[in-house]
């Protein structure tokens, strides 16, 4: 007979969310720090690999790695 105990003291965690809404407010949640045009590349480089932890830390999909981080350029910056 299966013992269903098991299962109610380590319920599976909750699948991650796939919409890209979702992703954006868990992204945001997370408070990544806005850049502006930086006349130093080594400040782009800092808020890059700020940006890149957070995206491993919440398991970011590649596909929506880009679209956020360019949600926080402010002012000029850009590509």
């Amino acid at each position: 007979m299966y013992d269903m105990s098991e299962e109610r003291q380590n319920p599976p965690p909750p699948p991650p969310p796939n919409d890209g809404m979702e992703m954006l407010i868990k992204f945001l949640k997370l408070k990544p720090p806005t850049f502006d045009r930086a006349p130093d590349p080594i400040q782009y480089e800092h808020w890059k690999r700020k940006i890149e932890g957070l995206f491993e830390v919440m398991v970011c999909p590649a596909n929506y790695k880009v679209k956020f981080a360019a949600h926080l350029f402010e002012k000029d910056a850009g590509f």
